[in-house]
């Protein structure tokens, strides 16, 4: 349940359109999938070929392919989707947060779709919102990311809502040793997490639960 550290390619696909009382949207595509850095091409000094021979031409010894789309030529992470809608936008004070938010919101080695939400006319003064739709481990799942400055700084929240394929107790007793339960919410548990997240397990049969991650951020 820790805040994923992950990496984003390019962004794959924009499409932007307006709302009505200075509300925009875009909607964005990525992936999470880290970007594997470029291996360092090894010196080596190299024989001259015989004199009645012509030097054959070969690739060097260790290069690389080229580094995937988003990446520049050291391997390094390109701008997540989450990076671009802050760029589109013009937010400063939440922009920290916001991208803080989506990178603890998405798991590992997952693909996903944002739809972001902003005020065109007043931007830094407005919140932003992003609805998130997740395909990992080849599951759906769903996120909302949720922003807004007060008081000169950001206040901002995310919810990530997985089903799981097991009970809420069994999932229970796999966290972490050092998780709490904080509360019950009639027969719904909150847990807190070592990390200071909070965990909602929603019983949907027997055999399945749903998992409700909720973590907050104060930049």
């Amino acid at each position: 349940m820790a805040l994923s550290r992950i990496f984003y390619p390019a962004l794959a696909g924009v499409v932007a359109c307006g709302l009505a009382g200075g509300v925009a949207v875009v909607l964005a595509q990525g992936s999470t999938t880290p970007v594997v850095p470029r291996p360092k091409t090894p010196t080596a000094t190299a024989k001259p070929p015989p004199a009645a021979q012509k030097p054959t031409q070969l690739a060097p010894q260790g290069a690389s392919q080229a580094a995937p789309a988003g990446a520049d030529k050291q391997g390094a992470p390109g701008p997540s989707p989450f990076d671009e809608n802050i760029n589109r936008s013009g937010v400063k004070t939440c922009a920290k947060g916001y991208v803080g938010l989506g990178q603890g919101l998405l798991p590992l080695q997952s693909e996903f779709a944002t739809l972001f939400q902003w005020n065109k006319e007043n931007a830094d003064a407005h919140s932003v919102q992003s609805l998130v739709g997740i395909r990992a481990s080849d599951q759906n799942v769903a996120g909302v990311i949720f922003a807004v400055p007060v008081g000169g700084v950001c206040e901002g929240q995310f919810v990530r809502v997985t089903p799981v394929a097991t009970s809420c107790s069994a999932f229970a007793r796999e966290m972490n040793p050092k998780s709490t339960v904080q509360a019950n919410l009639g027969q719904i548990p909150v847990i807190a997490t070592a990390e200071g997240l909070h965990v909602l397990l929603v019983p949907a049969g027997e055999t399945a639960c749903t998992v409700v991650l909720v973590g907050r951020v104060t930049l």
